[in-house]
This record gives structure tokens, C-alpha cells and sequence, in this order.
């Protein structure tokens, strides 16, 4: 017996979750930020510790959306200080998404092999359908709600559909959105597959009660700054302005050229579901009907984004997140109706086995190429230089005074980590959009004046206490006023 028959052997839930973990501790480690995890960090740190931050802090939102990650998160930071935490909790992750997911896989009867191949595929085809959505690969406050709903998932394949709820109800305590989409989601899987329309009912209004309260802070917020006069309006700056690349598919010719392949996969894999839903073995056919179901959301949601192009209000609501688990649950089916199928001859062991040595090794390839910037020189000269910079800064100025960053390149390193490196507030930043409307407005005009500072020779720049000008360094940099006091390879510092 080969190592592969081996693999295809164990399908006990232990198996398959040990099997898992090695691989999910490789996607979160080694533990360089990504631009998501600059941002929640800090968000997460303020909200337990408001006095650790100026006024002027460019990470600022009162929305109260996402409790229970707010402290998971919060409280790691402010006791072991944002490297130590952030390796703790991508450690957490790791473990958390094996559990989770491995609990998932082995309730769809799925063995250690067909648990790799459908890790693999996933990350080869992957991270998503369209909407860059994203399932694995650090800490966030949708990962932990996450975790929990393939916990969910899991306890609904088995039949255990009251704790599936509760598990759905804490992740919509981690994160209302990906919470509240997947648990009506799994009820949903439910009554496909058993026909309970009184259980469903039942499940729905037990779900509705126990999220209520969460639900009633979210609906009194929005609406609480729903009047406030703005020109552009808190939707447009949400969806449209910043966020198109997640919620707004046709607000631009450029964002439905880079939304297009997305749009074409959808709508393939939607009509290969509703095939495959006609023919499909009795066993797999609820699992292969409630994934057709999910892809044709995504298809009606992008009707619905149509309508609204050039509005945006319903980005808020990111039709477009359930876009990745779909994925996965659609890969999890087709394996699923492969093992299902009758086979005397062998062909279907064979197919799986030659998936698995094509797939796992391109897999393999794609996480650790994204694990070569965690380590690069470059990247730790810009460190280093951020520190010498920060040293500086420190002793030249007061506590209040503020580093205002050139604009460009926020979403990515050495940019987006400005605001959690520097021991200066930082103003605004275009990547730490807020989600409260009267925040969201306040961000859109700390941007214009940003613009003004250095687009038009320091405009306005009296309006905030600015002691520096922060600059990326290069050859063709322009200088709108002042004079720089301090520069290296990668920065300088202009005092208006």
C-alpha cells in the first residue's frame, strides 16, 4: 500500500484536522503584516485603549460591528505590544482554521487525501470568484468569524443544526456581515437537504432573537448619521471612491476589465451546478443545490451592483464576501460527488491521485513565493530606516504634532505601516477607511486637504498642527515647501 492509499484511508475527524494543521501553520507564518492586519491592529488597539492615541491618530472609526474580534485582537497588543501579538495570533489562527476546517471536511466524509487536494485546489484557483475576498492567511476580525462558521458548517453536515446556529451566532458577534450571510446560508442547507420547513422557521427566529442586540447597535448607528450633509455622500465615498475593487464591479471601465475574468468563472461554474444539480447522485444532490444557490446569489448580486453603479449604496453590505467560501464549499462538493461516484475500474482513484500529485506541488509553490517579501533585504533596510527616522522625529517634536505622509501607495509596505511604527500621528490614511458615515466624512476631507498640502505648495497646512512632511524619497521628488531636515535611501522629512 502506497503513501497515497495511506492518506485515503484516514478520515477520522483527529486525521484530518492534525494532517491540516501543518499546512495551515505554513500560510500564517512567518508572521509579516499584511496591509489588513496594520489596519485592524491598530483599530482593535484604540478601541480598548483610546488614551494611547492623539486626536490626529489616521486610524479613527466608532462603528461597533465587530465585538468580540475588537477584544481578541485589542487585548493580545496591548499587553505583549504589536510583533509578539500578531505572532500569537496568527498561531491561533492556524490552529483555529485546522480545527474548523478539518471538522468541516471530515463531517462531508471526506479523507486526509481528498482534505489536501481540496486545500490545494483552493489555493491554486483561488483566493476567491471575484470581489478579492480572502479565506486564509491572517488575522483579521472576518477570520475568526470565519472559523467558527466552518465550525457551523460542520456541526450541519452532521445534523446538528441548534449548536450550527449558535456557532453562526458567534461569528456574527466576531463579524456581522460574514456571519449573518452564512448562517442563513447553512439554514438554508437545511431545509434542502431535510425538507423542515417548521426547523427552518424555528432556526431562522431563534437566530434573529439571539443577534438582535448587535443588530439594533449596527441599525441605530447608520442611522443615527444618515442626515448629516455631504457632497459626495458617505455611500459613493464608501463603495465607489475607495472601495470599488471589493463592492463595485461596474462603477468604471477599468473596474469591469479587472472584475471580468471573476464574472466569467461565476457565471461558468453557475451553469455547471445547476447541471450537475439535475443529475447528481441522490446523496450529493442537496449539497450540489445549495452551492447552485450560492453561486446564483453572487450572479444576482451582480445585477444588483449594476443597478447600482454609480450609487453605491449597497457596498456597505459587500455583496460580493461570500464570493471565497463559496469557492471552497464548491470544490468540497465536486470532490464530494467524484467519491460518490460508481467505479469498478479504478479510473476514479486514479483520477484523484494524479490531481493530487499535479495540484499539491503548485500549490505548494504559490504559498511559499508569498513568503519571499517577509524576509527580503529590501524590506529590512526600510525598517531599519523607519526606526532611524522615528528616533528623530520623536526627539524633534511634541507628542501632538503630526508626520503627514505623501500620498500613493498606502495599501502596501512601508506606507500602510506608517501609522503603527511612527510615535507621531499620521493624520489620514487612504487604506484605514472608516465605516461610521460621520467618520467616513471626516476621512474624505482630512484626504482633500492632504491633497491641497501637497498638490497645491502647502495650502492650508496651518489648519493642523503639521510639524513634518513625510516624503518618499526618489529622484524626480518634489518638495511643495520647506526644506528637508532629515533623508535616507527610502525617506525625508520636510519641515513646512
Amino acid at each position: 500500500m502506497d503513501l497515497l492509499d495511506r492518506l485515503d484511508q484516514l478520515r477520522s475527524t483527529r486525521a484530518v484536522i492534525l494532517s491540516l494543521l501543518p499546512v495551515f501553520i505554513l500560510l500564517h507564518l512567518p508572521t509579516s503584516f499584511n496591509g489588513n492586519e496594520y489596519d485592524l491592529f491598530v483599530y482593535c488597539l484604540r478601541k480598548l485603549a483610546p488614551e494611547l492615541f492623539s486626536q490626529y491618530s489616521a486610524k479613527f472609526d466608532s462603528a461597533n460591528g465587530r465585538v468580540l474580534s475588537e477584544y481578541l485582537i485589542g487585548f493580545p497588543v496591548l499587553w505583549f505590544g504589536y510583533e509578539t501579538a500578531h505572532t500569537i495570533l496568527r498561531l491561533m489562527m492556524a490552529v483555529a482554521y485546522a480545527a474548523s476546517v478539518g471538522f468541516f471536511l471530515s463531517g462531508m466524509r471526506l479523507s486526509v487525501l481528498d482534505s489536501f487536494l481540496v486545500l490545494a485546489i483552493f489555493l491554486v484557483t483561488g483566493p476567491d470568484i471575484l470581489g478579492k475576498e480572502w479565506l486564509f492567511g491572517g488575522v483579521e476580525t472576518k477570520t475568526f468569524a470565519y472559523a467558527m462558521i466552518f465550525t457551523a458548517l460542520g456541526l450541519a453536515v452532521r445534523g446538528r443544526l441548534t449548536p450550527a446556529v449558535g456557532a453562526a451566532v458567534l461569528a456574527t458577534y466576531f463579524h456581522f456581515l460574514v456571519g449573518g450571510f452564512w448562517a442563513v446560508a447553512l439554514i438554508a442547507y437545511d431545509a434542502i437537504r431535510d425538507r423542515s420547513y417548521r426547523r427552518t422557521v424555528r432556526l431562522l427566529l431563534g437566530y434573529a432573537v439571539l443577534v438582535s442586540p448587535l443588530a439594533a447597535v449596527i441599525t441605530y448607528q447608520q442611522l443615527g448619521s444618515s442626515s448629516l450633509a455631504h457632497e459626495p455622500n458617505a455611500s459613493f465615498i464608501y463603495s465607489i471612491f475607495r472601495g470599488a475593487h471589493h463592492v463595485a464591479p461596474f462603477s468604471s471601465k477599468m473596474q469591469l476589465t479587472n472584475w471580468a475574468p471573476g464574472i466569467v468563472a461565476l457565471i461558468a461554474l453557475s451553469l455547471s451546478f445547476l447541471f450537475l444539480a439535475q443529475s447528481a447522485a441522490a446523496r450529493s444532490r442537496p449539497l450540489i443545490l445549495w452551492v447552485a444557490g450560492l453561486l446564483c446569489y453572487l450572479v444576482v448580486a451582480l445585477g444588483l451592483s449594476a443597478l447600482d453603479a454609480h450609487t453605491g449604496y449597497l457596498g456597505k453590505f459587500y455583496l460580493f464576501r461570500p464570493s471565497s467560501l463559496t469557492l471552497f464549499c464548491a470544490i468540497v462538493a465536486l470532490l464530494g460527488l467524484l467519491n460518490d461516484l460508481r467505479d469498478g475500474t479504478g479510473i476514479k482513484d486514479g483520477l484523484r491521485k494524479a490531481a493530487f500529485f499535479f495540484v499539491v506541488p503548485i500549490a505548494i509553490f504559490v504559498v511559499l513565493s508569498e513568503k519571499v517579501p517577509d524576509t527580503s533585504a529590501v524590506r529590512r533596510a526600510i525598517s531599519d530606516d523607519i526606526a532611524r527616522m522615528n528616533a528623530f522625529i520623536v526627539k524633534t517634536t511634541a507628542p501632538g504634532d503630526i508626520v503627514l505622509v505623501q500620498p500613493g501607495g498606502e495599501y502596501y509596505f512601508p506606507k500602510v505601516a506608517l501609522p503603527m511604527l511612527l510615535d507621531r500621528p499620521t493624520l489620514v490614511s487612504f487604506k484605514f477607511v472608516p465605516t461610521n458615515t460621520r467618520d467616513i466624512y471626516r476621512w474624505y476631507d482630512l484626504l482633500q486637504y492632504r491633497d491641497r498640502v501637497f498638490d497645491e505648495g502647502c495650502k492650508d497646512i496651518s489648519r493642523y498642527p503639521v510639524r513634518y512632511l513625510l516624503m518618499t524619497q526618489s529622484p524626480e521628488m518634489k518638495i511643495p515647501c520647506g526644506k528637508v531636515v532629515w533623508r535616507s535611501d527610502y525617506f525625508a522629512l520636510v519641515e513646512p
